[in-house]
């Protein structure tokens, strides 16, 4: 039975190639938005945005997020499932996905040429901007986390090659077969890569030319590893020195480096770990003659599930976390403060 939906499957990609292709594309762009949209709805709409909702449908969609990592535990699963199947019953070959040796010097010398044009492009940036770069925040980030500049290099090479393999390798070929003309497919999956970045504009904009000029690449030499080796080198060097031009507050979600509007909780807002303050005093702050004591009011809005210490070094030192959160799951969901203290 098994084997012959796989012909029936190969026969609809077979006699109807375009529809397929836009069939798989549309399903995975489908996983896609769950995975960065939907999963996290509650975090980045109802709670960060304040959108009104009845009760019922906040409770379901906190529920969500509070098992996201097991929900896209499985939706990544089933992304990766469903990549190999198509590629199966469509027996795509190693070199049609640039799973290959071949032109490996020729693309790597194609790849150095894009990256000193983003370099050239990058120092103009630097020379023009106001903003301070990142690498004091990069390095001080390093402290905390105990992590070494070769171990990030090498998760951004793994991560960088997987986003090429996907753009590339799956949404590249199907947009070629739907639309049949170059150009047009490579600004196709070019602009779907650019949505996932979404909503970072300037984000979005920067991986819309990168993702065209490694599109431009590929199709002309077949070679992933090349161009997911650059993507990492790229990604990180970017991540050290612009990320707080590109990513400063941008990520609702918490990733990049921080702007900070008085809302706390560690990066990329864990749920297990979720406070607020908000202010409910009125500027200029009162200081007291003694002591040199600014009284601050301040509500403080519990919504963790977990308990943590301010002392916890991976914690701590991320500038989200107050001395004065209670170490305690809290079960009530707002609980006030009449001061919160502060010593000058």
């Amino acid at each position: 039975m098994g084997a012959f939906n796989l012909v029936w499957l190969r026969w609809i990609y077979k006699r109807y190639p375009r529809g397929a292709s836009l069939f798989e594309l549309l399903f995975l762009i489908g996983l896609l938005v769950t995975y960065l949209w939907i999963v996290p709805l509650w975090f980045w709409s109802i709670y960060r945005l304040n959108i009104a909702v009845p009760d019922s449908v906040s409770a379901f969609f906190y529920e969500i997020w509070l098992e996201k990592n097991f929900i896209r535990s499985f939706l990544i699963a089933s992304i990766v499932c469903f990549i190999l199947a198509s590629i199966y019953i469509r027996r795509t070959s190693p070199r049609e996905m640039g799973l290959t040796t071949r032109n490996i010097w020729i693309s790597g010398r194609d790849c150095i040429y894009l990256v000193l044009i983003i370099c050239i492009c990058a120092i103009a940036i630097m020379a023009i901007s106001n903003n301070y770069l990142s690498i004091d925040g990069y390095l001080s980030k390093q402290k905390i986390t105990g992590r070494t500049l070769l171990s990030d290099i090498f998760v951004a090479i793994l991560s960088g090659t997987a986003q090429q393999f996907l753009l590339q390798s799956f949404i590249l070929q199907r947009t070629l077969a739907i639309f049949r003309n170059k150009p047009t497919a490579i600004l196709c999956s070019s602009f779907v890569f650019c949505l996932i970045h979404a909503p970072n504009i300037i984000l979005m904009v920067a991986t819309m030319i990168f993702g065209t000029a490694c599109s431009f690449l590929f199709i002309r030499n077949r070679n992933i590893f090349t161009i997911g080796i650059m993507h990492g080198v790229v990604q990180q060097a970017l991540r050290i020195f612009l990320a707080s031009i590109i990513l400063s507050g941008s990520y609702l979600d918490g990733r990049g480096y921080f702007t900070f509007d008085l809302s706390v909780g560690p990066p990329k807002g864990y749920p297990a770990y979720l406070a607020e303050l908000e202010y409910k005093g009125s500027l200029p702050l009162a200081q007291s003659a003694a002591g040199g004591v600014i009284i601050i009011p301040v509500l403080v809005a519990n919504k963790s599930t977990k308990t943590w210490s301010s002392t916890d070094k991976r914690l701590s030192g991320v500038g989200w976390l107050s001395p004065h959160r209670p170490k305690r799951r809290c079960d009530i969901s707002r609980q006030s403060f009449n001061a919160l203290r502060h010593t000058n």
